[in-house]
């Protein structure tokens, strides 16, 4: 009878947070050989193993000491894990999605092309471990104003139970005439609406997006300019990606650039 053969499983990727992590893997079939055939695996299945690449070594034996071997790779991948999956993003037209064509300037409200939704895409491209329960939610309604906006905010929060809150609004303000100072008070007071929810664990406030003078709706420029460098709270800052004129790609503040314009 000819010795035993042995045949190993297809290697095995796992995605964890965190390692040593446990890891199972499908045994190696075993035919042919005397029997008893005892087989052995350098890291057995259910074992813990480090990240990166562990070679597996399996050896058959049968009765007759003749021996057959296969090898396999366990992969590992240690991912970063967000604390909280559930996003709000709040606020007017900029996260509700609305857009106006060029030409027409017809607004229309798109929300498969809003942030959020694009955000949403990012964020489970990135973190694949939680993709399936990363949520970001659209509370943009557009016309509102950071000043009159709420009564709205408390409940889009308690019933969606949001880890963070993203706030973009504050340019339909601006545009009103209101004083930065009025502006950052009603933003301050939407800070403090959403973290009376105990489910929310960060306020992240944007930076308004510029506006180019001569361009649609463009009634402010320079009190959206303001508005950004007076507020003194954490912020995310809107960029853009650009290209440079060999074609290289950069990112722009649009803050800055809105300066340098003549």
């Amino acid at each position: 009878m000819a010795g035993p053969s042995i045949s190993c499983p297809a290697d095995v990727t796992s995605d964890v947070d965190r390692t040593p992590s446990t890891i199972s893997y499908t045994p190696p079939i075993v035919t042919g050989g005397v029997a008893p055939v005892a087989t052995a695996c350098t890291i057995a299945s259910g074992a813990t193993f480090p990240s990166g690449t562990s070679d597996i070594i399996c050896t058959a034996t049968d009765a007759q000491q003749r021996t057959a071997q296969c090898v396999f790779h366990v992969n590992v991948n240690v991912t970063t894990r967000l604390q909280g999956v559930t996003f709000l993003a709040f606020g007017d037209s900029l996260t509700d999605g609305e857009v106006a064509a060029s030409v027409t300037k017809v607004l229309d409200v798109q929300r498969e092309n809003s942030y959020p939704t694009v955000l949403q895409a990012l964020l489970r491209a990135q973190y694949t471990a939680q993709a399936k329960d990363i949520v970001v939610i659209n509370g943009g309604e557009s016309g509102k104003n950071a000043g009159n906006d709420e009564d709205r905010l408390p409940g889009l929060v308690n019933s969606n139970n949001p880890s963070a809150v993203l706030l973009l609004e504050g340019v339909n303000d601006v545009n009103k005439g209101i004083s930065p100072d009025t502006i950052l008070q009603s933003l301050r007071a939407d800070i403090a609406r959403s973290y009376r929810n105990s489910s929310v664990k960060k306020v992240f406030i944007s930076t308004l997006l510029p506006q180019i003078p001569g361009r649609f709706r463009a009634f402010n420029p320079d009190g959206v300019v303001e508005i950004v460098e007076l507020a003194p709270v954490p912020r995310l800052d809107f960029v853009r990606e650009d290209r440079d004129a060999k074609g290289a790609r950069r990112v722009v503040d649009p803050v800055e650039q809105r300066r340098q314009i003549p």
